[in-house]
């Protein structure tokens, strides 16, 4: 080994501030891909009867996670390949730091949107539903106006007059994902409340409010960090901020997909028992003890007896396309209510 390459200088950490954000997030956001890639894969096969227009959501928010991740690779490769010894690319920062903020903006106003539709339906509250659309809304045109101004930018110095902007972004999704959280646990709180189902019907309820707590958390805690790291007086000359921005959109994918995919362990725990039919068992007077397909000789004939009993189902097992929204319970909701049937019994004990 030469001295040459003993004696090369270390990077200078202001550039490993510049450029490993930018591959940790890229490598980060592929790797929430696979895992937005398993719970559409989870939903597909479990709710194949969701409303339309769900399934219709579901996947215009993947077909965006596909768009992000494939501009989370692009600026990987804009910074690191292209940009290799170049500190031009450094400075430019490309159509990719555009797209990926419009990309962030749109998924997180289409999953807030979602929320309020189902607190909406939930509680027929129209005050909270009503100021979360605004909110999002007002985040996603401020989005959109970033993205539109910086299309063309130059010199990554030239963000400062987009702060503002910025943070009515991230703030206003915050503050949209806090009022999500807290709706929705006090809806599910005011559920298990005024519920008279089965313990487990309780577990579920608990599981989906801390899912609510957790999401929510999530959610607004990546967009505030995102916010400090972009005007923080020490790490706004850094990208910081872009190791959130490439993940941001996809944690609200994820959380949205979580939610959903979170009925089918709901109906796991509410079904207290498997289903079970019972159609008959006779003892017959030829000697022979038939159930199902085994035939056991017996002796003398005793006296036939007639056991039949009836499947035992749960009220609102099938997810429907076409039920009127006015009997529909929330997605959430409407596995928990269950109550078992109690019409197993015997129907005739006769001897011969």
């Amino acid at each position: 080994m030469s001295s040459s390459t003993l004696n090369e200088p270390s990077v200078p950490k202001d550039t490993l501030l510049l450029v490993g954000p930018v591959f940790l997030g890229a490598v980060t956001s592929w790797l929430i891909f696979g895992i937005s890639i398993v719970q559409l894969y989870i939903y597909h096969i479990s709710f194949p009867n969701d409303r339309k227009g769900i399934q219709f959501l579901v996947y215009w928010v993947f077909i965006l996670d596909i768009f992000l991740t494939v501009i989370a690779g692009a600026m990987g490769w804009h910074v690191l390949c292209a940009g290799w010894g170049r500190q031009t690319n450094l400075i430019q920062p490309g159509w990719t730091f555009s797209a990926i903020g419009a990309g962030d903006g749109i998924i997180a106003t289409t999953v807030q949107l979602f929320y309020a539709w189902r607190i909406w339906v939930l509680k027929k509250w129209r005050v909270i539903p009503g100021l979360i659309i605004v909110i999002s809304l007002a985040q996603l045109g401020s989005t959109l106006s970033i993205a539109a101004g910086i299309a063309n930018l130059q010199d990554i110095s030239g963000l400062l007059p987009y702060f503002p902007r910025t943070t009515i972004w991230l703030g206003g999704g915050a503050l949209a994902d806090i009022f999500i959280a807290i709706s929705m646990v006090y809806v599910l709180t005011t559920a298990k409340k005024n519920s008279h189902a089965l313990k487990s019907s309780d577990r579920a309820i608990n599981r989906l409010i801390r899912l609510s707590v957790e999401t929510g958390i999530i959610t607004a805690a990546s967009a505030i960090i995102e916010l400090g790291f972009f005007l923080g007086p020490t790490t706004k000359n850094t990208n910081l901020h872009l190791f959130f921005a490439l993940i941001l959109g996809k944690i609200y994918s994820n959380t949205m997909f979580t939610s959903l995919n979170s009925r089918l362990g709901t109906q796991q725990a509410t079904t207290s028992r498997a289903p079970t039919d019972v159609t008959s068992v006779s003892i017959t007077g030829t000697h022979n003890f038939r159930g199902g397909s085994t035939s056991v000789r017996t002796g003398p004939a005793p006296p036939v007896v007639h056991i039949a009993s009836h499947t035992e189902v749960f009220a609102d097992d099938v997810y429907s396309s076409d039920r009127d929204d006015k009997q529909t319970l929330n997605d959430d909701l409407e596995m928990m209510e269950r109550k078992p049937r109690s019409d197993i019994h015997l129907q005739s004990f006769s001897p011969v």
